[in-house]
């Protein structure tokens, strides 16, 4: 009988790593996947290996499973984050993605792809169980490796030390960077297991890193649900400017922007949330930059209140020369950020992870039509007419000031009379 396969075959592997260009797949990431004679890179497959693994085909001949078509190579952050989120790393999206890679991949000299090709295959490998039970493969080595996810398997998830790591990984922090990013005389050695980080977390590294992050340390603790700091700036464009001068000053250096998430046209409803995040660079390991973000919530999408104040936010920042860009995306990502329940950081990534359809979150300041925009159907004309007239109120308080040169309130004074004579 003859027996399937269980890891690529010697040539699928050598061609893997000949397209690979040696760096990771996802977009935007820099790390290689062979370093001198040390092999970081994970060949991971599209379509699950195994039963319980995420995106797994029920109906893929085992023979394929191991073929070039279905495997990718990512770093260990990567592998990390396509099998944490399976229902946005779809199959279609890892095929774009594993062709659009190799498609602009670098090429390889004859002697790298065959040392390449060599580490990975003729060292010792053995499995890697990933998230949802997808085998991977990756040489091991004499060297500080991220620890296979299943490694913490038999942890519980609410430990500190499991939460620790999550949060830098989020972050963008490799597990064999935490020691150089957190300081605290910690170790490569400690982080190879929660077990061994565990005595190295004292009060002041908790609290620093806490204060660096702009995290809850109740979250950290595990005793309560709530990630971030959220901010409530309705009725309060002032302590907003406030708050963003003071970010602004303590971080001469560093790069500051943001976004705003308004539901997707034709499916927002008056009582939507509506979300702006601030995010802030803190540094950086090498040429990967680091940042934290802040929440800034409790805005209504159809209410003219809060729109008013939210433009007058927005305008305050572009004026501070924070760029806060608009996207439009499904209210299910905008209510599953709003309260500050999930960790954001989107693997290092940032907001710019954030998908949906870009428009210009400064127009609201800008032009009428674009300020009134979805307003309180029920009661619009009266709304839209209150709107404007808050709108002014904030613009002579100087909080619509978005640091243009031309004079727009000319254009609301005349917008407002037209609900003046009606």
């Amino acid at each position: 009988m003859t027996q399937t396969r269980k890891r690529p075959s010697e040539a699928t592997t050598k061609r893997l790593f000949a397209k690979s260009g040696n760096q990771c797949a996802f977009p935007k990431c820099n790390h290689q996947l062979v370093v001198d004679n040390s092999v970081v890179g994970v060949i991971c497959h599209i379509k699950a290996a195994s039963a319980n693994g995420p995106r797994y085909d029920k109906d893929q001949a085992p023979a394929e499973r191991h073929e070039f078509a279905n495997l990718i190579i990512l770093c260990p952050i990567h592998h990390k984050v396509i099998d944490d989120d399976p229902e946005s790393f779809t199959v279609e999206r890892l095929t774009r993605m594993k062709v659009s890679h190799e498609q602009d991949a670098s090429p390889l000299s004859a002697e790298q792809i065959d040392r390449g090709a060599e580490l990975l295959v003729d060292q010792s490998v053995r499995s890697l169980n990933q998230i949802g039970g997808i085998t991977a493969h990756s040489v091991v080595q004499n060297i500080y490796l991220q620890p296979p996810i299943s490694s913490e398997s038999t942890e519980t998830n609410n430990s500190i030390s499991s939460r620790f790591f999550k949060l830098l990984e989020e972050h963008g922090v490799h597990r064999n960077q935490i020691p150089r990013f957190v300081g605290h005389d910690v170790s490569l050695s400690d982080v190879q297991h929660s077990s061994t980080l565990l005595p190295k977390l004292t009060e002041k590294l908790l609290d620093d890193i806490c204060a660096r992050l702009a995290i809850r340390r109740e979250w950290l603790d595990g005793a309560d649900s709530r990630v971030h700091l959220e901010h409530d700036f309705y009725k309060s464009p002032q302590e907003f400017d406030a708050f963003l001068t003071d970010l602004k000053a303590k971080n001469i250096d560093g790069d500051f922007s943001g976004v705003l998430l308004f539901p997707l046209p034709g499916r927002a409803e008056r009582d939507s949330n509506v979300l702006l995040i601030i995010q802030e660079c803190i540094g950086s390991i090498g040429p990967k930059p680091i940042y934290r973000y802040h929440l800034c919530n409790n805005w209504i999408y159809g209410y003219w209140k809060s729109r008013a104040y939210l433009t007058a936010c927005v305008a305050i920042a572009w004026r501070l020369n924070v760029y806060v860009h608009g996207l439009f995306c499904e209210q299910k990502t905008i209510d599953a950020l709003a309260y500050g329940e999930t960790l954001m950081g989107w693997s290092g990534e940032g907001i710019w992870a954030l998908r949906g359809r870009r428009w210009y979150a400064e127009d609201m300041a800008l032009i009428p039509r674009e300020f009134l925009k979805g307003l309180d159907p029920e009661r619009k004309k009266e709304a839209l007419g209150l709107a404007l007239e808050l709108w002014l109120k904030l613009d002579d308080a100087g909080h619509m000031n978005a640091g243009f040169e031309e004079n727009v309130s000319l254009l609301f004074h005349a917008e407002l009379a037209k609900y003046l004579k009606n």
